[in-house]
């Protein structure tokens, strides 16, 4: 048993073996293995408390995702079917089975729920669908001016096939259909919420509603009900067997208009306002909630439906949507409780164990439960967490980070896991300590790898949405995510196995691998241990043992095992003591005495020459501040007086690594930039549209005209014989040249003329009306004058609902055994009649699209295709049919946009013809003329700048002057880049090429930003430019402010780091995150021939240079803060006999430094000293522990430091010859000055350097 003794009376151990600070790495490294250990799960932890924080910032709480589509062909959403009914019937006919008139109701539709598979039940509601569908076929004999009044002829047989998805919440669908007749009426039931619009919106009711339109006959229906958007749409109302008509409207009135309140007139009590009833979409029983507004009415798809997995019943749908993810788990407790213990724990490794191959975080976790506790609650509670994940990733949402949120579950999970896959394995070996810690490291990162791979690329795709009963009463439609239930857990079984195999693996290796040292049972460790062999603690003797000049020394990291700490150079104590000496490290030196007072004495071990007595005494902490003094002489470990702080580096270290770490970022940027500056780079299929990835037609001078189309034409001129559509399409105007716009009106109303008086020759015409010579037809048109314009026109009858709007588009034409030729060309639909039109030309991809070639004053019929052949089908060969040329095949002309005068181009082979919409343009701004298309792009974004060669030799700078900073001012206040940068034009001039060039950086992150590409990480690549032109700016920050100081070291380094980071964080966000979204593309003139529409973006000009100058007013007021900080804050003063300012022959130390706080301080005989990095200023750094040589030879010194061996070594000495250095002498610099050889400078006395001279 130890004895108490007191201090007075220790006697030195006579064991010959020694405790150490041992690590298989260099002591010259920061950190040892267990460090690097520590410091991984402290990452870890980060990541846990991270994720919490974002999980539980949208947890219990409604999270608004804003406008979603769910469509047909992304962001699928399966109607949930439990038992398919499909059935047919007649409108006209009695079904036996069904209930009397008056008992049935639309709603019974809705709301019928099934079992899974239930097909008798099924069967049993099939009277009661029949009697339904019935009651809303006589009905159509209720609307006035029926689009198809054949269906309201009671002498037809009209037939109906229907179907229903029988889960509670249904979209039952019909199709009625008269046996030779071309077109069909489909229907859909939809909850919905009507009043009259005189009455008070209190008198609202709710109630399922049939919402009918007019469709082409589907000989294969099963489900689809899409028309477009200007079709009519009836809603009609089946109560208790009574049908009524509520009224019509557009079908753009309510599809893809959500949260929109409708008007339908005509019904047979007036007008009503009809608007959609929430839906609640539930999730995994309740744990996930998506409500929403929805389209009033959606249309549905059955192409790929498999009646074996009940899946591919797709409904398109937009809704405002809201989700609420309900989490009940202790998690966010618990990761502050990890977080913090882990930060403590690698605290103690950096301040005590910093070198040692043993890491904290295991050994203390695998004492207490707290770990395997926060382990069991994420796996309890993981079925939420993979829930969230999984609806995230399945229904992604475009103005919310769903991708971020869905992975912070399998983050926070692995990295739970990660940490306890080391704890759990030193767990398995207690109480021997785990000494292969690289073996823990490799498999906690390998469980780390496999759990986030598998919560969050594996587990959520292998989901399909299953129908389920609701948790919740307020949920509409309840799904069950197939597979939760049994992988919520199953990740934890696989990590548990790769921890049993650590655990095999721990064993194998300690037990076939021999030990490289032994231990004498005399050691002073195993002594003060009680214990015979050093395997009785460890289980290998290999990264933990080490023999050094006859000597054992053991890794002072094993005492954690016996809950004791090595805390100075000659004291051992408890680790429950451990926590008051870490606060009174950080006490300023005059309440330190008081502290310790308070605490009392310490029960502590003393050590002698690194060997552990067995006696015992207590101590008062400030009986100790000598301790790591009287230690400098230890061979293994570091002499440094800032040692003393238990840093590895001092704060120049610090902004140096920041600084290389900036340097590193504007390498990388710039290496990804390149890698598409001045080629084509192919970013794959994009669809503008109206709502999202908006694009603006370039308007010079809007010219709009209205005229009358007579029946009988007067002989062209000269002159007309000479027009063509294609002089609408490449017509330009100055900006806002009105004259222009009206000169060019009547050459406008002749080509549309001539293609008007071509419809006469069209046969089949949708709408003959206009083919009659005895109509009146008025022409509207529209072009937006910018040299490759979107000519519109809508040809319109007095009193005819329907138009037809046609569209001038380049393409390349085909004939039958002729050569291609490339034209403008009119394509024209009919469409209902606008009488607010202004470009408008959007049909159904159904509707025929009749095509009018007009060149020197003649207009050709070439042919008819349905819409959806030229329409959002980029990349489609069209082919026309019925023309006068015979079979005509079109494909589109790509088009090049030049945007900031050719610094960035986009081709596209787009679709051949668009879709236009203005109801938002703006005649001030002349924004808001939309085209809606879809093509497959290739940009090329033009850059000349210097930045490839400018970044790489920044990084090597950079690189190069850390490097001297880490060996030889690594624990120095003062960060050597800027006082180098300071005295060349490096910097300098690296800063302004960046901004020279950053109107071509700014070009490319606008247009990114305004358009995503999904085809390329376009967020990455808008990005890269900001962090380059950021990062420089955060380098030169410092560089700027010690510029003005010079020649004087800017001795407030935090300041400098400060700063250089508000620098940094200032000009990313401006570049990245505000200057893009204040341009808008106005219209520009050419510079590229190749170019067809030219855009400039109209902040740029102002912007490129904007943020130098907000960057220069940070530098200006960091240069007056350190003013301010050196006029109040005085530091140790330094003598006028320090050997520094008489080597300098300077009388005050402030004509060296900006402020002697922080780089003076007292050596333990109480002489000032000071920072030996202030010497950089002068262009001297101090090589060794007896020399100082000039800057300009430091690479010489470099070079030998990394000459691999002796004679290497003596080569180098001799081919670089003697440098002149000034000799040092007990850290006071001497007047003696010389040359010397490499070899004789004592380059490898570094280790001894204390960084300070006096």
């Amino acid at each position: 048993m130890p004895s108490k003794v007191e201090p007075e009376h220790m006697k030195s151990d006579a064991s010959i073996s020694s405790i150490q600070k041992s690590s298989p790495l260099p002591l010259n490294l920061p950190m040892g293995h267990g460090m690097l250990l520590s410091v991984m799960y402290l990452g870890f932890a980060t990541i846990v408390a991270v994720a919490t924080y974002y999980l539980n910032g949208i947890a219990n709480t409604p999270v608004f995702f804003g406008v979603v589509m769910e469509a047909f062909t992304y962001n699928q959403w399966d109607v949930p079917v439990n038992t398919l009914l499909l059935g047919d019937g007649l409108v006209f006919a009695n079904y036996s089975g069904a209930p009397v008139d008056g008992t049935v109701s639309a709603s019974d539709l809705l709301y019928k729920k099934c079992g899974v598979n239930d097909q008798g039940c099924a069967t049993n509601f099939l009277g009661n669908s029949n009697e339904i569908w019935s009651a809303v076929g006589k009905a159509f004999s209720l609307i006035p001016n029926f689009d198809q009044p054949l269906f309201q002829d009671p002498t037809q047989t009209i037939k109906f096939k229907h179907i229903n998805n029988l889960s509670g919440w249904n979209k039952a669908v019909v199709q009625f259909y008269i046996d030779g007749h071309d077109m069909a009426i489909t229907c859909m039931i939809r909850r919905t919420n009507f009043y009259l619009t005189q009455a008070a919106s209190t008198s609202a009711v709710v109630d399922s509603l049939a919402y009918c339109s007019q469709r082409a006959f589907d000989p294969k229906w099963m489900c689809e009900n899409e028309v477009d958007v200007s079709v009519n749409t009836y809603a009609i109302q089946v109560n208790k067997g009574v049908a009524t008509y509520i009224g019509m409207c557009k079908r753009g009135d309510i599809y893809l208009n959500a949260g929109h309140t409708a008007v339908v007139t005509g019904g047979l009590s007036g007008s009503y306002f009809v608007s959609t009833v929430p839906a609640i979409d539930e999730y995994q029983g309740g744990i996930v909630q998506a409500s929403a507004p929805w389209d009033v009415l959606g249309v549905s798809q059955c192409y790929t439906y498999d009646f074996n997995t009940n899946l591919g019943w797709l409904l398109q749908i937009q809704g405002v949507v809201t989700m609420t993810w309900q989490c009940d788990s202790l998690m966010l407790t618990n990761s502050i409780v990890l977080w913090v213990i882990i930060a403590y724990l690698v605290v103690l490794q950096c301040v005590f164990l910093r070198h040692s191959a043993v890491s904290t975080v295991p050994v203390y976790l695998a004492k207490n439960v707290v770990g395997f506790v926060i382990l069991f609650v994420a796996f309890w509670g993981n079925e939420n967490l993979q829930s969230l994940t999984t609806f995230l990733i399945q229904n992604p949402i475009g103005s919310f980070p769903s991708r971020f949120y869905a992975l912070c579950g399998p983050a926070q999970v692995a990295s739970i896991v990660g940490i306890m896959t080391g704890t759990s394995i030193q767990r398995r070996f207690m109480p021997r300590f785990v000494s292969q810690t690289w073996l823990i490291m490799a498999f906690s990162i390998i469980n780390w790898i496999i759990v986030f791979v598998l919560e969050g690329f594996v587990f959520p795709y292998q989901n399909e949405n299953l129908p389920a009963t609701c948790g919740l009463q307020t949920s509409t439609s309840c799904f069950q995510y197939s597979t939760i239930r049994r992988t919520y857990y199953l990740s934890a079984i696989i990590s548990g196995v790769v921890i049993v195999v650590g655990v095999y693996v721990v064993a194998c290796h300690g037990r076939h691998v021999p030990d490289h040292v032994t231990i004498p049972p005399s050691h002073s460790f195993l002594l003060f241990l009680g214990m015979p062999h050093i395997r009785y603690i460890t289980t290998t003797t290999r990264g933990c043992c080490f023999s050094a000049q006859g000597d054992v020394l053991v890794d002072e990291g094993l005492l954690l095992m016996k809950n004791m700490m090595r805390i100075s150079g000659h004291t051992i104590t408890r680790m429950s003591n451990v926590q008051y000496d870490l606060v009174y490290r950080v006490l300023p030196r005059c309440v330190k005495g008081i502290f310790s007072k308070k605490v009392g004495p310490l029960l502590v071990y003393p050590l002698k020459s690194n060997r552990i007595d067995a006696r015992y005494y207590y101590r008062y902490m400030h009986h100790t501040d000598g301790d790591d003094d009287n230690s400098q002489g230890n061979p293994l470990t570091s002499a440094a007086l800032a040692l003393k702080t238990h840093t590895p580096f001092g704060i120049g270290m610090t902004l140096t690594l920041l600084y290389l770490a900036l340097a590193a970022i504007v390498a990388i940027s710039t290496y990804t930039l390149t890698s598409i500056a001045n080629q084509p780079v192919f970013t794959g299929r994009v669809v503008q549209a109206f709502t999202y990835n908006q694009f603006d037609v370039p308007v010079t001078t809007l010219l709009q005209a209205t005229t009358t189309i007579t029946t009988s034409r007067a002989v062209q001129t000269t002159t007309q014989a000479t027009w063509s559509a294609a002089d609408l399409l490449f017509k330009a105007c100055g900006v806002n040249d009105a004259g222009c716009a009206t000169a060019f009106i009547p050459e406008s109303n002749e080509v549309w003329s001539t293609v008007c008086h071509t419809f006469k020759s069209i046969p089949d015409f949708d709408q003959p009306l206009f083919q009659d010579p005895n109509q009146t037809i008025t022409l509207q048109h529209i072009n937006n004058l910018s040299g490759f314009n979107k000519a519109s026109a809508q040809f319109s009858i007095a009193n005819h609902t329907t138009a037809i709007t046609c569209l001038i588009r380049r393409a390349l034409i085909t004939f039958e055994l002729q050569a291609s030729t490339v034209d403008a060309l009119a394509f024209c639909s009919e469409r209902t009649y606008d009488p607010q039109w202004m470009c408008e030309n959007e049909v159904g991809p159904d509707v025929n699209t009749f095509v009018v070639r007009m060149n020197n004053g003649v207009g050709a019929y070439l042919g008819v295709t349905p819409r959806s052949q030229l329409y959002m089908n980029a990349g489609k060969v069209a082919t026309l049919t019925g023309g006068a040329f015979g079979s005509v095949n079109l494909v589109t002309v790509a088009t090049t946009d030049e945007y900031q005068s050719g610094i960035l181009q986009v081709t596209a082979p787009w679709d051949i013809v668009p879709a236009s919409n203005c109801h938002n343009y703006d005649i001030q701004t002349k924004l808001g003329w939309r085209l809606q298309l879809q093509g497959s792009i290739s940009f090329i974004w033009r850059s000349d700048a210097l930045m490839l060669t400018n970044s790489i030799v920044l990084f090597l700078v950079a690189l190069d002057l850390c490097i001297v900073q880490v060996v030889f001012l690594r624990h120095s206040h003062i960060c050597y880049i800027p006082v180098y940068m300071s005295k060349t034009i490096l910097g300098a001039g690296i800063l302004f090429v960046a901004y020279w060039g950053n109107a071509n950086l700014q070009t490319l992150t606008t247009y990114l930003a305004q358009n995503p590409l999904p085809g390329t990480p376009a967020h990455l690549y808008a990005l890269c430019g900001p962090t380059q032109v950021a990062s420089i700016v955060g380098i030169m920050t410092g560089t700027l402010v010690q510029i003005w100081f010079n020649p004087r070291a800017v001795t407030q380094t935090w300041l400098l780091l400060s700063f250089s980071v508000a620098n940094w964080i200032l000009v990313f966000v401006l570049e990245g995150f505000v200057y893009p979204h204040q341009s808008k593309g106005a219209s520009n003139k050419c510079e590229l021939a190749s170019s067809t529409n030219c855009l400039l973006y109209d902040a740029i000009p102002h912007t490129y240079y904007q943020s130098a100058l907000y960057a220069s007013g940070i530098v200006i007021l960091a240069i007056l803060s350190i003013y301010g900080h050196s006029h109040f804050c005085t530091g140790t003063p330094l003598s006028q006999e320090s050997s520094v300012l008489r080597h300098f022959n300077m009388e005050d130390i402030h004509d060296l430094v900006t402020s002697t706080k922080d780089c003076v301080r007292l050596s333990p005989a109480g002489v000032p000293m000071l920072d030996t990095g202030v010497l950089t200023v002068q262009n001297l750094m101090q090589v060794s522990t007896s020399y100082l040589a000039r800057a300009s030879t430091i690479q010489f010194e470099l070079l030998y430091h990394v000459m691999p061996s002796r004679i290497l070594k003596q080569w180098c000495s001799k081919m670089i010859g003697s440098l002149r250095v000034f000799e040092i002498r007990q850290n006071v610099i001497t007047h003696k000055t010389s040359f010397k050889y490499l070899d004789e400078m004592r380059l490898d006395a570094t280790k001894g350097m204390t960084g300070y001279l006096a």
